[in-house]
């Protein structure tokens, strides 16, 4: 049986860079508003857009990505930017680098300060016990004027940012629900630490010292329609 598509509509992906038809099956748009090209979801769409925005030069440029998927912004910045670095985090081996992929904890990086253009991350935050030191981590290795861009589900939209668990002793435990997303090193998936809202923008501020904002489009003609779509944009000052 072929599922019923229940959103059609033809416009241009910024992920593959192609005129597309973007299509689901499904009412939840976020997992499954898919382009029929590249297979991207609407988050990696606005992400690729406001990359484009920002850096329009990305390609010529230093970048870090942590934790990238095989699809999306991932394999675009992979495929196009010479300069592209990768990495994950693989807690248990102390290996600095696995497969070409860097072994790095984006809480205590081993980076050189000034290093990086352009940083991204894609639903990486909510998942980290220390935000904060992820935050000034990323500031120390941008070089002045770089970009940190990001995808966060901020869930909480306009309520404060609530903490869903805590570390203790290398041991998670939850204070909400648990709750875990997918991994794309580890089937388990990773356990969810933060419920964020719109406040991120002054808290990453306050961490870092970054300029932030918070960018949301809906665009129809680029598949930008979805629940919580919303990129993250830290700039470091000159």
């Amino acid at each position: 049986m072929v599922d019923e598509i229940i959103k059609r509509e033809s416009g241009f992906c910024d992920c593959c860079k192609s005129e597309v038809t973007f299509e689901s099956s499904q009412v939840w748009l976020r997992d499954y508003y898919l382009c029929k090209n590249c297979g991207c979801i609407p988050r990696e769409r606005h992400l690729a857009y406001v990359i484009d925005q920002c850096v329009p030069n990305w390609e010529e440029l230093v970048i870090h990505e942590s934790s990238p998927v095989s699809r999306g912004v991932s394999k675009l910045l992979r495929d196009k930017c010479p300069n592209y670095i990768a990495s994950q985090f693989w807690p248990k081996d102390k290996r600095s680098e696995i497969n070409g992929v860097h072994n790095i904890d984006l809480e205590s990086q081993s980076f050189a300060s000034e290093s990086f253009d352009l940083v991204v991350t894609q639903d990486v935050f909510e998942h980290l016990p220390r935000p904060d030191l992820a935050a000034k981590e990323i500031y120390r290795t941008l070089k002045a004027g770089g970009y940190f861009i990001s995808t966060i589900p901020l869930v909480n939209k306009f309520s404060s940012t609530d903490r869903w668990a805590n570390l203790v002793d290398g041991e998670v435990q939850f204070v909400g629900e648990p709750e875990f997303h997918g991994n794309p090193i580890d089937p388990k998936g990773s356990p969810v630490f933060w419920h964020y809202g719109y406040d991120l923008a002054n808290e990453l501020s306050r961490w870092a010292g970054f300029v932030s904002m918070i960018v949301s489009n809906v665009i129809p003609g680029r598949g930008l329609e979805a629940e919580f779509n919303e990129v993250v944009v830290c700039r470091k000052g000159r």
